[in-house]
């Protein structure tokens, strides 16, 4: 009889686990073949990349770690290099203040460009992780910025692994 009580136990724990971490809010504006879920209701902004308008979703000011996403449709494939990727990458994480190569690795979501460095901001120290998820339709811009201390949190982890296609 206890060893059923305890499997009850571990087996709600892990529902109630399950249920807590997988709610949350999706982002996926028009246009974007990706979908990635957010842990808390991120705030909306207008936004530019590429030269193209989109609308980027980021964590609100008082929630760490700080998670940002941004989508847009490829106009022309023919401008998607691995050459633009790489110097969009560096642009962003120069004036974040960071630096560090780019590396990039084919996956079943498609091509995924990232770049990986860390900051202080007064006596805190942050990592900072730039993503760029190419599929054949959009690109799909990360960024997760969270102190060193607790990088990468299971929030981060979620959110990096919520990225999916529709």
């Amino acid at each position: 009889m206890r060893v059923i009580g305890f499997l009850i136990f571990i087996f709600g724990a892990v529902l109630w686990q399950t249920n807590v971490l997988s709610a949350g809010f999706d982002y996926s504006p028009k246009g974007c073949e990706y979908v990635i879920t957010f842990p808390v209701q991120p705030d909306y902004i207008q936004s530019q990349v590429f030269g193209l308008e989109t609308i980027m979703a980021i964590t609100p000011n008082d929630h760490v770690p700080c998670l940002r996403a941004e989508c847009v449709k490829i106009a022309d494939k023919s401008l998607v290099t691995d050459g633009a990727i790489r110097e969009f990458i560096n642009y962003q994480a120069n004036s974040i203040g960071i630096s560090g190569a780019v590396r990039f690795e084919k996956k079943s979501l498609g091509t995924i460009a990232s770049l990986y460095g860390m900051k202080s901001i007064g006596k805190l120290k942050v990592n900072v992780v730039l993503r760029i998820y190419i599929g054949s339709q959009s690109l799909l811009n990360t960024v997760v910025v969270e102190e060193t201390q607790n990088f990468p949190s299971v929030k981060t982890i979620k959110f990096w692994d919520s990225v999916r296609r529709r």
